[in-house]
This record gives C-alpha cells, sequence and structure tokens, in this order.
C-alpha cells in the first residue's frame, strides 16, 4: 500500500509539469469576445411578427427566467434583458408583453415606450382577442395590445384560478 502511494506521488510530480505546459501561459491567452460571457442556454425563442426581434430565456445551471431581446438588425448585442420574468409574448403588431413578479408589462421595442402595471395579481395576453388581461385584488382590467384600457371590471372577489 505505501508503494502504491509513492507511486502516485511519483507520477504526480512527473507529470504535473506537462499538465501546466499543456494549459498555456494564461497572462498571454484571452478569451474570443464572441464567446466572452456567454454561458447560457437559450430556451423558448419568439420571433415578433413583423421578423424584427428575437426574444428568449436564457438557460443556466440553476434558472431559466431572464428574458432577452435581440434585435435582428443588430444580432451582435442583447438589446434588452429581463430577470425574474415570465408569459412573455408578442402581441400581433409585435408589442412585447411579460410579467416580473407581481408587475405587467408592454414595451414597444422600436420607440421604447412602456406601459406598467403595478401590483398585479395575475396578468395574460389573449392572443385570440389581442387583449391583455390584468387581474388585481379588487378589479379586472381589459386592455388593448398597446396597454389602453378597453374596459374595468369592479369589485372582483377573487382572481385566482382553480
Amino acid at each position: 500500500m505505501v508503494i502504491n502511494i509513492l507511486i502516485k506521488i511519483l507520477l504526480f510530480l512527473l507529470l504535473s509539469p506537462v499538465t501546466f505546459m499543456a494549459q498555456g501561459n494564461p497572462e498571454n491567452y484571452t478569451i474570443p469576445e464572441n464567446l466572452r460571457n456567454h454561458y447560457f442556454g437559450i430556451l423558448s425563442p419568439q420571433l415578433s411578427p413583423d421578423g424584427r426581434f428575437v426574444i428568449f430565456k436564457k438557460s443556466y445551471e440553476q434558472n431559466k427566467d431572464t428574458l432577452s431581446v435581440v434585435d435582428t438588425r443588430n444580432q451582435d448585442a442583447i438589446m434588452l434583458q429581463i430577470p425574474n420574468s415570465h408569459s412573455e409574448r408578442f402581441t400581433k403588431s409585435g408589442q412585447l408583453f411579460f410579467c416580473t413578479g407581481s408587475d405587467a408589462e408592454v414595451i414597444d421595442l422600436r420607440s421604447k415606450k412602456k406601459k406598467k402595471w403595478k401590483g398585479v395579481t395575475s396578468a395574460q395576453y389573449i392572443r385570440s382577442q389581442n387583449q391583455v388581461v390584468i387581474a388585481r385584488n379588487d378589479s379586472l382590467l381589459i386592455n388593448d395590445e398597446y396597454g389602453k384600457i378597453l374596459r374595468v371590471v369592479p369589485d372582483i372577489v377573487n382572481t385566482s384560478l382553480r
């Protein structure tokens, strides 16, 4: 057993310089620009109706909740990143709808105009109606795809779905 340990130590000492030399000099090596900070997978890609924007979720080892937006005219950079997002969809005209925490938002990606609802119990974009429906503790807001209120339903008692 002692001989076995000595052999392992000897092999380690002999092979260590080879291992370090194979790794190269880290001071002289730089990671190519297009490979830096890209340690994520791409989930659920969606193309806007006009083909201008792409949205996707970044997938890491522990989570997959960061919404990323890329303009197809400048594919080298992510133009917008939204952590902790869900329910992301493009509307029929290309507005971006998504939720984060207790907020919901619609963004016109071309002009960067935003419509945000805070304190939301539930929110969905209903494609068949082309409407954004926002539920709060006391009311239901029915909006067009740009966030303009079409109808308010007051006195909602329970907004949870069962």
